[in-house]
């Protein structure tokens, strides 16, 4: 199916894009976009944006809106890229972005079909990155402090929430010095409900849900 353009769109749908924009629009989004990113992505949109376009009161942040930032990094359409970055950022859930996205006639994700070993009805956790939070049945069941620069176990949260939470996923710190047992063992210690483990060595994180909260 053919992306829609925007004007050929439902005028609920281009209310939903619109709101989307404006809350993306906020700095405080932009910053928390900016410093989800790596290093190599930080890079690409540095080299790809000139200097004088850079935020007037952050030089460190280019003066670029997100969903142009999505485009460089991501080639697709800005429509797009609102929607997903909204997702990333916690502003939508899964099943809205999965909405939108369908409507506008956009691919699905391809976060939405890696590693698909659980059920597609299992109930699954949310990691909302804004509030530093992770949910499971609407409940907050683990949270941790917010902060400009996410920390590790966030990043590793938020790589979870990318990969639409598969069952055992490549560790996303393998490649820093980061102790992932000792992550693991203090999520474990803050969250009753969700349980991590490593596999291979650290190589791989794996996560499940305790009986009695899946009821």
């Amino acid at each position: 199916m053919a992306l829609l353009r925007f004007e050929d769109l439902g005028p609920k749908t281009q209310d939903r894009i619109k709101k989307l924009v404006k809350e993306l629009g906020f700095d405080v989004n932009r910053a928390l976009f900016w410093e989800s990113l790596s290093e190599k992505d930080k890079d690409i949109l540095k080299n790809a944006i000139e200097n004088k376009k850079y935020h007037p009161k952050n030089k460190a942040l280019p003066n670029a809106c997100i969903p142009q930032m999505w485009k460089i990094l991501h080639n697709e359409p800005e429509i797009v890229g609102t929607i997903k970055a909204a997702f990333r950022l916690g502003i939508i859930s899964r099943s809205d972005r999965d909405e939108i996205l369908q409507k506008i006639g956009g691919d699905a994700s391809p976060i939405q079909v890696q590693n698909q070993k659980k059920s597609t009805s299992e109930k699954k956790p949310f990691w909302n990155q804004r509030e530093g939070k992770l949910y499971f049945n609407d409940k907050a069941v683990l949270i941790t402090q917010r902060r400009k620069k996410p920390s590790n176990i966030q990043i590793i949260l938020q790589e979870l929430q990318d990969q639409d939470w598969p069952v055992e996923m490549i560790n996303p710190l393998i490649k820093t010095n980061y102790l992932i047992k000792n992550g693991i063992e203090y999520l474990n210690g803050i969250s009753k409900v969700i349980r991590f483990s490593i596999a291979a060595g650290g190589n791989y994180l794996c996560w499940s849900v305790q009986k009695s909260a899946n009821k």
